[in-house]
C-alpha cells in the first residue's frame, strides 16, 4: 500500500504552544446563533458533509476545552501503581477520512493535554486516503505544538480509501507501543481516561476493553454524561444496542470493569500482540460497519473477553445516523455496511444466521471469499456461537424465541429486492434524508455517491412495504393535496402497502 509520511522531523518548532486546556466557559447557546447568510450555508454544509453542526465545532476551536469530570467519585479516589504501568507503552491509533479540521485537532490536543506523557509511545494519524487536503493543513497545526508534543505524532496518508478495518490493521502494525488504543477521530478525553483501559489489558492481555462512553451532542456539541452502567447487545438486524445492567451484573463497588456482548469500535484498548495474534480486523470488509461486530464475536469465542470501564471516560460525537438505535428513528443504511454484517454472520452465527431478517442473494454475492477467514477461526480453536448465547448473550435468546411466534410485524417480513425507484427512461430517482421519523420524499438525479445512494437506496418486502433505513416506510397519499411521505412503519397501516403493476408502482387499498 502506498503510503506518505510525515514525521515530527519535518516541521519547524516555531511558536512553541502547548496543547493547553481553555479554562474559558463557553456559551455553547451563543455559539450556535446564525448571524448571516453565509454562516447559515456554512452549517448547512458542515451538516451534509460530516452530520454534524460544524459551525459550533469550528467557533470551540482546536484546542482542548474544559469538560465535566464525568466520573463517579469512587473513580476519582483510585490510585494506580505508577511502576507497573510504566512498563508498558500506548500507541493511540486514529484513523480519519475527510474529517472537519477543527474535530479532529480538537481530538488531538485533548488526548495531549489529559494523558501522561510518561504513559503515551505515540498518537498515529492515518488519513484514509481524504480528499479535503487534511494532511497539510495538520502540518499548519503541528507548527504551534512544543518540541515534545510533536515528538509523539506521526502522521501517514494513504493512496487510497480502504476502510475502517483495513486503515486501523496497517496502523496497528506500524504501531510502537505494547498497548494500542484505537479512537475515532471525533472524541474528547476526560480525565484520567487511560490509566483504567491499561489495568485491564495489563491483567489479562486477551481483554479489549472500551471506556464508558459520553456523548458529544451532534447539533448543540454539549457534553453530556453517559449512564453509569451501560453495555452494548445487538439485534437481530446486527445493529448494536445500548443496555443497561440489572442489578446482578452491576459491579458492588461501582468502579469494576464489566463484560458486554459487543464493542462498538469508537474506542477499544488492548494489547498489539494480542490483536496481531487474533488476526486484526477483516480487512476484506470494506467501508464502515460490521468490522467491530465480528471482532467483538471472534474475541468472546477465541479466548477473549471484552469488557467497559467505568471510570474510564471519552465522549464521541454522536451522529444522527448511526449502527444502533436512539432516540432518531430513521437509520439509513449503507449498502456497504450491510455486506459487512452479513459476512461476519456467515463466519460466526452458524445455525442462527437465518434469523437475520436481511439476508439476501445479491448481498450475498458481494461478500468475497471467506476461507481465509474460516482457517483463522480453526487455527484460534475458537468455540461455538451457542456457547456464547448460553455464557455471554443470554439475554438474546429472548428474541430468538419472540421470533417463533406468530406474529404479525415488520421484523418477519423478508426483503424481496433492494435499490432505486426511478422514473422510467427518465435519470430520476426517488429519495429522502434520514433527519427526522417524518420525512417528505422528492426526485433528483440518481447518484451513485456514497451519500446520496443511501439517500436513494429503498427496500421492497414481502410485507408490501416500500422500506427507507430500518423504521421508516413510504406512506400513501391520505388527504387531498398531501404527497407521500415517509413515517415509522406500522403492519396494519394499509397506506403502506404497495404492488407493482405492468413496473409501475401502484397504492393497494
Amino acid at each position: 500500500m502506498e503510503t506518505y509520511m510525515v514525521s515530527s522531523d519535518n516541521i519547524s518548532d516555531s511558536d512553541q504552544v502547548d496543547a493547553e486546556v481553555s479554562s474559558t466557559k463557553l456559551d455553547l447557546n451563543l455559539m450556535g446563533l446564525i448571524m448571516d447568510e453565509r454562516e447559515l450555508v456554512e452549517q448547512q454544509i458542515g451538516y451534509r458533509e460530516h452530520l454534524f453542526n460544524s459551525l459550533i465545532s469550528d467557533r470551540i476551536g482546536h484546542h482542548a476545552r474544559s469538560v465535566p469530570d464525568t466520573r463517579e467519585e469512587i473513580c476519582k479516589q483510585v490510585k494506580y501503581d505508577e511502576d507497573e504501568l510504566l512498563r508498558w507503552k500506548v500507541s493511540i491509533i486514529i484513523t480519519h477520512y475527510n474529517e472537519l479540521e477543527s474535530v479532529l485537532m480538537r481530538t488531538i490536543h485533548s488526548i495531549l493535554a489529559r494523558t501522561p506523557d510518561q504513559y503515551l509511545q505515540e498518537i498515529l494519524l492515518i488519513d484514509d486516503g481524504s480528499t479535503n487536503n487534511m494532511n497539510n493543513r495538520i502540518i499548519l497545526n503541528w507548527r504551534n505544538m512544543t518540541a515534545l508534543n510533536k515528538s509523539k505524532i506521526n502522521m501517514e496518508k494513504l493512496t487510497n480509501h480502504s476502510g475502517v478495518a483495513k486503515s486501523r490493521v496497517y496502523a496497528a502494525n506500524k504501531a510502537k507501543g505494547d498497548i494500542i488504543v484505537f479512537m475515532d477521530s471525533h472524541c474528547e478525553v476526560n480525565v484520567g481516561w487511560l490509566e483504567p483501559l491499561m489495568v485491564e489489558v495489563i491483567k489479562d492481555e486477551q481483554v479489549v476493553v472500551s471506556p464508558l462512553t459520553d456523548t458529544i451532542d451532534p447539533d448543540t456539541f454539549e457534553y453530556v454524561k453517559a449512564q453509569q452502567f451501560i453495555r452494548y447487545g445487538f439485534d437481530w438486524k446486527l445493529n448494536y444496542v445500548k443496555e443497561l445492567l440489572s442489578a446482578q451484573q452491576t459491579p458492588q463497588n461501582g468502579m469494576d470493569a464489566y463484560p458486554t456482548p459487543v464493542l462498538p469500535g469508537n474506542i477499544i484498548a488492548q494489547s498489539r500482540a494480542n490483536f496481531i495474534r487474533m488476526g486484526g480486523y477483516d480487512v476484506i470488509m470494506q467501508g464502515w460497519s460490521g468490522e467491530s461486530l465480528e471482532y467483538s464475536w471472534r474475541t468472546w469465542l477465541c479466548g477473549g473477553r471484552l469488557l467497559i470501564a467505568p471510570c474510564a471516560r471519552v465522549a464521541h460525537v454522536q451522529r444522527s445516523t448511526r449502527p444502533y438505535g436512539g432516540s432518531r428513528e430513521s437509520l439509513v443504511v449503507d449498502l456497504q455496511s450491510q455486506v459487512n454484517k452479513m459476512r461476519a454472520g456467515h463466519l460466526w452465527l452458524e445455525k442462527y444466521r437465518h434469523f437475520v431478517r436481511w439476508q439476501q442473494p445479491k448481498l450475498m454475492q458481494k461478500m468475497g471469499n471467506l476461507s481465509e477467514m474460516f482457517r483463522l477461526r480453526q487455527r484460534l480453536n475458537c468455540k461455538s456461537f451457542s456457547w456464547y448465547l448460553a455464557e455471554v448473550y443470554p439475554e438474546l435468546e429472548i428474541s430468538l424465541q419472540s421470533r417463533r411466534k406468530p406474529a404479525i410485524d415488520e421484523d418477519n417480513s423478508k426483503t424481496l429486492s433492494l435499490g432505486n425507484i426511478k422514473l422510467s427512461n427518465i435519470h430520476i430517482c426517488l429519495m429522502s434524508y434520514p433527519d427526522h421519523s417524518s420525512s417528505l420524499v422528492f426526485a433528483q438525479p440518481c447518484n451513485t455517491s456514497h451519500m446520496t445512494t443511501s439517500q436513494q437506496t429503498w427496500w421492497y418486502t414481502s410485507n408490501r412495504n416500500i422500506r427507507f433505513g430500518d423504521n421508516l416506510c413510504l406512506n400513501g397519499i391520505a388527504r387531498l393535496n398531501a404527497s407521500p411521505s415517509l413515517v415509522k412503519c406500522d403492519p396494519q397501516n394499509g397506506m403502506q402497502r404497495w404492488i407493482f403493476i405492468d413496473q409501475r408502482q401502484q397504492q393497494v387499498s
